[in-house]
């Protein structure tokens, strides 16, 4: 997959497709340690596996931010951990808005979709979090104590399973 590491760093991706990788620990699609990442047009994180977290994307330090808009996905990504989508901790940063969708993801405990472990997650317009897995909490997002979640306009959570908040589980500031 793709590391992006330093406050200063960028990557970027539009209607490109990042696909088929592992990660031994975090971020099987991508790992945002302290950079930014943008997702925007068609661009696509799918089918990546990491063993702990993050099985699309993982988010870490507070400088790290990440921004998914327009038609972007992230889908059928897995994790043995959580957040077999996106993993925000550290007090990481994450925007999606247009019709961005993280969709189809599993992960073995909490967040098939996405896990807010120590950080920030919005959703702004049409933005959608669909048929996603955890056996546990979260099949949708996962929010822990030290993690926020806003929704605002029209964006949507459907379609998720989980044996706790098949939608939300809200540990933290939702």
């Amino acid at each position: 997959g793709v590391c992006v590491t330093g406050t200063n760093s960028t990557f970027r991706i539009s209607d490109g497709i990042i696909t088929g990788n592992t990660a031994n620990v975090l971020g099987g699609g991508v790992s945002v340690e302290g950079g930014s990442f943008e997702m925007k047009g068609a661009a696509a994180v799918s089918g990546n596996t990491a063993t702990v977290c993050g099985g699309g994307v993982c988010l870490y330090g507070a400088e790290a931010e990440f921004t998914m808009g327009g038609t972007a996905k992230i889908t059928e990504n897995e994790t043995l951990g959580m957040g077999g989508g996106v993993y925000i901790c550290e007090s990481g940063t994450v925007t999606m808005s247009g019709t961005a969708n993280i969709v189809g993801n599993s992960a073995v405990h909490n967040g098939g979709g996405v896990t807010v472990w120590d950080g920030t997650f919005t959703m702004n317009n049409s933005a959608s979090i669909t048929g996603n897995n955890a056996p546990k909490s979260g099949g949708g997002v996962y929010v822990a104590e030290n993690g926020t979640f806003t929704m605002n306009n029209s964006a949507s959570i459907t379609g998720n399973s989980a044996n706790d908040g098949a939608g939300v589980c809200s540990d933290g500031e939702f």
